[in-house]
């Protein structure tokens, strides 16, 4: 698979101030950022070399939910939206919420925060956090819901906006739509 090769702008003071936790990758002449450091509240790297999307290792999560238990392993390229299941849904539960969990210890990654994507009204997002204090990125829980924040307190906070903003439409559907 290639991936999107139409350019998305990456703040330069995200590049330049690059935190913990990311790298950046270049693929097909055009720039992305990966995350590379994810953990569990426990402190736990949930980042696995088991799967790898696009030649990169990726965020793995216990899941359960619309009567599935299982694991998911999220693309680790910011805006894109790929990701592996070992599940099926059960057709009678459209766009269930999803609990998360950390794979090594079972620690929940779940948060209370209220989503704000219309039609949505989840109370729950899957929080991930990343190195240095405070710096975290949080998923709704909804599955099909899009609706994602990083918080970097070094980065100001127009440069997460824009960060948040990255994302490679037609790299997923919007029923895939779940994660960075």
């Amino acid at each position: 698979m290639i991936i999107n090769p139409e350019r998305q702008p990456i703040p330069r003071e995200f590049i330049e101030k690059l935190p913990e936790g990311f790298k950046v990758a270049n693929r097909h002449g055009s720039i992305y950022v990966v995350v590379e450091d994810v953990r569990c509240p426990n402190g736990h790297n949930i980042i696995t070399d088991t799967v790898r999307l696009h030649g990169e290792p990726s965020i793995g999560i216990k899941v359960k939910g619309g009567g599935i238990k299982g694991t998911m392993y999220l693309d680790p390229f910011w805006g894109l939206h790929q990701k592996l299941f070992d599940f099926m849904f059960k057709s009678n539960i459209p766009n269930p919420l999803i609990k998360a969990a950390c794979p090594h210890c079972n620690a929940s990654l779940m948060t209370t925060k209220r989503c704000d994507t219309p039609g949505c009204n989840s109370d729950e997002f899957i929080e991930f956090s990343l190195p240095g204090k405070g710096n975290k990125i949080d998923v709704c829980a909804r599955w099909g819901c899009s609706e994602h924040s990083i918080t970097i307190e070094s980065i100001g906070e127009d440069t997460t906006v824009q960060v948040k903003k990255i994302n490679y439409q037609d790299m997923h559907t919007h029923g895939e739509a779940m994660g960075f």
